[in-house]
């Protein structure tokens, strides 16, 4: 197959001038062969080339022949799964991945991965689907530790993500936590998940004092690294703004910036002393860390940063006081704090204040979210057609439309109306960051990964 892929490139630049797309495809694949440097540079090729959903089928097609054709070409089971990724079918690349797998004995590497991705992509049912195939295929395993902590976070996703928020079940989730780290005893993984078990008592269960405890318990372990005792160090700080202590949490802040000098946890805890500045009305404290924070940083960390900053000076340059983004900006904390019910009556008031200010879309923005909370879905909707309605041109308006879909689809269980919801989006908003997933949700509706 040596010289078979010499002239592989070549004939297959022929075949695209030609707008011979399988022969183009084929001689492609037939250089993938070549080994995974090979296999990685023809996985860029078709990022470049495949443009549109028959694309993706061509390729489908002339790869199940290749698979059909060559069992043991491991390239090509790996294409299969980069393709099912591109089309977010985290399912389908599983199925792969479990094959691959098999055929490597990497102990679930592959399928880690895909699983990775999937719960990065929040597609939270999938992501159990995998980790608990994972956690009950490698029990035996130094991997079992890791796949069963995977799994309970894979867990909390979709337990976070089903509104409003079942209490019994954020409490079964604490109990797997528990005893993932009393069966592992002191260790990374049993350490992680220590720590998103505090995170679930304070944010969730409202147990402000247990979960300080149990970050501390963290914090005073040399065993728990580096990362991971600066990360409970941080969450520490969010308990102490959860309690209306902002100064204690800014000491906390600045001490893991100050120990993790030009890392992205340093940044983090610049990230969050800035949202911080913001809550407590501090606008031009809260800029000068954005400002530095939009430029070095991780593409997570910036955009966030320069979420915010936009926040504050959409909405504060045409006035002469803060008062008004003063009074979001508490509306925020509140959020934070999960004091959702008065934070509804102070937006509702300022709807009522300020009824042509530039704020009115996020403030119809935070109610939103706040209805989806408390599973009050027609309220939640009302306010993104708000959004929509007036503010059609504006930054949050695709941001809307995308929700709104959703929770037709995941909520009220209204899969025609969904389904016309992400066509009509897909016309509304071409160029939106949805477009990926709102197209992958139409055709899904539509039945086409049925099969």
């Amino acid at each position: 197959s040596g010289t078979e892929s010499a002239y592989a490139l070549e004939l297959a630049r022929v075949y695209g001038l030609m707008d011979d797309k399988e022969r183009m495809m084929n001689e492609y694949l037939q250089y993938a062969q070549g080994g995974n440097q090979n296999t990685t540079y023809i996985k860029n090729i078709f990022q470049n080339l495949l443009r549109n959903d028959e694309d993706l089928k061509s390729l489908e097609r002339v790869l199940l022949q290749r698979i059909q054709e060559f069992p043991e070409e491991r390239s090509y089971v790996d294409l299969m799964i980069w393709l099912e990724l591109q089309r977010k079918n985290f399912y389908g690349a599983f199925i792969q991945s479990r094959a691959l797998d098999r055929g490597e004995n990497t102990n679930g590497s592959h399928t880690q991965n895909v699983g990775r991705i999937a719960m990065n992509n929040a597609s939270w049912d999938d992501a159990v689907v995998i980790f608990h195939y994972l956690s009950e295929t490698y029990s035996g395993t130094g991997s079992h530790a890791f796949y069963r902590k995977m799994l309970i976070e894979a867990k909390e996703g979709q337990v976070k993500n089903s509104y409003p928020i079942n209490p019994a079940a954020i409490r079964a989730l604490s109990r797997e936590y528990s005893l993932l780290y009393e069966e592992l005893g002191p260790s990374t993984t049993s350490y992680e998940a220590l720590r998103n078990l505090a995170h679930l008592h304070a944010f969730y269960l409202f147990e402000i004092d247990t979960a300080a405890i149990v970050l501390r318990q963290i914090i005073a372990s040399p065993r728990a690294g580096r990362q991971l005792i600066a990360e409970s160090k941080m969450e520490l700080g969010d308990i102490y703004l959860l309690k209306n202590e902002p100064w204690e949490a800014t000491l906390l802040y600045a001490q893991v910036e100050k120990e993790n000098r030009d890392s992205p946890l340093a940044y983090q805890a610049k990230l969050r002393n800035a949202r911080l500045y913001y809550y407590t009305g501090d606008f031009s404290l809260a800029k000068s860390h954005l400002d530095i924070l939009k430029r070095a940083t991780t593409r997570d960390i910036s955009n966030d940063a320069i979420d915010l900053s936009i926040l504050i000076t959409d909405n504060t340059f045409l006035d002469t006081t803060d008062v008004v983004m003063q009074t979001f900006s508490a509306i925020d904390l509140m959020i934070f704090q999960n004091k959702d019910n008065q934070a509804i009556a102070a937006l509702q008031k300022m709807l009522g204040d300020y009824n042509d200010h530039s704020i009115r879309d996020e403030v119809f923005w935070q109610l939103y979210r706040l209805y989806q909370r408390a599973g009050q879905f027609q309220k939640a909707i009302t306010y993104l057609e708000m959004i929509i309605d007036e503010f059609g041109y504006d930054i949050l308006a695709d941001d809307a439309a995308f929700r709104m879909a959703e929770i037709y689809e995941k909520h009220l269980n209204q899969p025609d109306r969904a389904q016309d919801m992400y066509q009509q989006f897909l016309l509304d908003y071409p160029g939106s960051m949805y477009t990926v997933e709102a197209r992958k949700r139409f055709r899904s509706l539509r039945g086409d990964f049925s099969s």
